[in-house]
């Protein structure tokens, strides 16, 4: 399964941001401000939400159940959920909407001469939905733990936007402060009446990411993707989920190789997961974590030993630019 990061960067004028885009926040402080708290509970409640003029737009708690699904036909899918995160890994040939995988998401640093922000490019305002009744034949809405953990130990963003017209999802993100406009269009190459896997079978997701730069002063962005190397988890059911961290019962013999190449002035460097699983496994089989940029500089990082040590070397600038590190020992 691959995915897919690309950016793309723009430098003058945006188009101006309304001030009343977002609803402004009562007592609502993030999810950082909540201290020793468990799931889904202890929080102040996220600030009101209301759909926009779009019928395809959600935003606030409009977003809870909010899956939108990517992946070719008959090529397995991951779903982006109204959290901004990634679920319903189902890859690994099993149907499983509880399937999620932890330390695996997409991340913002913007410097200026005047600040230094970084965030997780999720939100926590589904968390903790407002007099919310869950349908009784649905767990779409269900927040796994691990992204409550990853919120609790990373800053994200206050809200988002999400807007589906099938086979592309549109976020626009609600960054207090941020001197970048950002976006997000995700989607997965699908041809009309081409079921084929060369048209419309392609075992891959893309998330494309725009930036501008809406300051007067120049600014430097740098974007993250993370994913975690979960070849050999079956991902059914009756498996052991991933855990929140870099440990797993179903883990053995995993490498992550980096590699790198240009053409025609786009620059590409990725990660190539395998595992040790017997070829008949279902859960046998390799992912592909690749991020393109032609406006700038790209690098990979084969290992960290948890996400915030990998959030603490991408907000200290230390991930590598030059050279391409070593292949992982096997896990």
């Amino acid at each position: 399964f691959f995915v897919l990061l690309s950016m793309a960067c723009c430098a003058g004028k945006c188009a101006p941001v309304p001030a009343s885009r977002y609803p402004e926040p009562t007592d609502w402080g993030g999810w950082a401000e909540c201290p020793g708290a468990e799931e889904q509970q202890h929080c102040a409640p996220p600030p009101p939400g209301r759909f926009t003029d779009s019928p395809w737009g959600y935003r606030g708690h409009h977003l809870v159940g909010v899956n939108f699904p990517l992946g070719g036909v008959g090529a397995g899918q991951v779903c982006l959920a109204g959290d901004g995160g990634l679920r319903q890994w189902q890859v690994c040939n099993q149907v499983n909407h509880l399937a999620h995988v932890p330390d695996t998401f997409f991340g913002i640093r913007v410097r200026t001469p005047h600040v230094d922000l970084a965030y997780v490019l999720q939100s926590p305002e589904t968390y903790r939905p407002p007099a919310f009744q869950p349908p009784a034949n649905s767990n779409d809405w269900k927040v796994p733990g691990n992204s409550v953990r990853l919120l609790q130990d990373l800053p994200g963003v206050r809200g988002l936007q999400l807007t589906g017209r099938y086979p592309i999802a549109e976020v626009d993100y609600d960054i207090p402060g941020l001197p970048v406009q950002v976006t997000l269009e995700a989607f997965t190459p699908l041809i009309p009446l081409q079921a084929g896997p060369r048209h419309s079978g392609l075992p891959c997701a893309i998330f494309a990411f725009s930036v501008c730069n809406r300051a007067a002063v120049p600014a430097t962005v740098d974007l993250l993707g993370a994913l975690q190397n979960f070849v050999g988890w079956p991902g059914d059911k009756a498996s052991p989920p991933l855990v929140y961290g870099t440990q797993g019962s179903c883990f053995g013999g995993n490498v992550n190789a980096p590699f790198t190449s240009a053409s025609e002035g786009v620059g590409s460097a990725g990660l190539h997961m395998r595992g040790s699983t017997n070829g008949s496994s279902p859960a046998h089989g390799d992912l592909t974590l690749l991020g393109f940029s032609s406006c700038g500089s790209i690098s990979s990082l084969p290992q960290a030993e948890s996400a915030p040590d990998l959030w603490g070397q991408f907000k200290r600038g230390n991930l590598p630019i030059a050279g391409l590190p070593r292949t992982t020992h096997p896990s």
